[in-house]
């Protein structure tokens, strides 16, 4: 019976809070998209190529004011970067490749506050960040080898993000949004890369492009 009744009662909330979400504005969203990632190194000047790579999440958004929406998220991306050469007339490349879960929590700003229309917006908040997987492929010649160096960096880290945006309603009256984010991810932890050449430390920030629905 007291099973039953607490059953009972979880339905209810969970009613309760479906069918109050369109009073309090609350939206979901899915994206995708690519990203572009920068590295900086404190004890070497070697010309890291960076390479464009993949990203999609989910998001949420709750408006705590007229002009302020709080908007957690969480991403699956994967950042990619080269450093090529020759040597002996043969060319070799080092290919890093790391894996992350990122997990922002956003304050947006909608300057125009407007409930029809284009609507841009302005992005900013920390982030926290959970290396899954960090890979780097060795080439040289015609050979390639392939290790896994997740053991080389730290398995997490804090950051800071801020970005633009543009939410666009699908048809007049519409609940449903297609969203366009330009966002600039920064970590604030110093990584240990592979030791390949006495390179120090370096940060792997990345400028993100994403694209997505939101809906009630």
């Amino acid at each position: 019976m007291l099973k039953t009744t607490a059953m009972k009662n979880r339905y209810i909330i969970i009613f309760l809070l479906v069918t109050m979400t369109p009073v309090w504005g609350f939206q979901f969203g899915v994206k995708a998209g690519g990203n572009l990632s920068f590295l900086t190194m404190s004890k070497s000047q070697d010309n890291w190529k960076n390479d464009l790579s993949w990203q999609f999440g989910l998001s949420s958004s709750f408006p705590i004011s007229r002009f302020w929406h709080l908007t957690p998220q969480i991403h699956l991306s994967n950042f990619r970067s080269q450093l090529a050469g020759r040597f002996e007339d043969n060319s070799l490349s080092w290919n890093l490749s790391r894996t992350q879960i990122q997990l922002p929590l956003l304050f947006k700003w909608q300057p125009l506050a407007r409930k029809e229309g284009w609507q841009p917006v302005l992005m900013l908040g920390p982030q926290y960040i959970l290396n899954i997987a960090s890979k780097c492929t060795f080439s040289f010649g015609g050979d390639k080898e392939e290790s896994d160096v997740a053991e080389k960096f730290e398995s997490n880290n804090f950051g800071f993000v801020w970005g633009i945006g543009l939410e666009i309603p699908i048809s007049k009256g519409s609940q449903t949004c297609l969203s366009l984010e330009l966002c600039y991810n920064h970590n604030f932890k110093n990584q240990i890369p592979i030791n390949v050449y006495e390179i120090g430390e370096f940060k792997q920030n990345a400028l993100s492009l994403m694209a997505g629905f939101s809906f009630l």
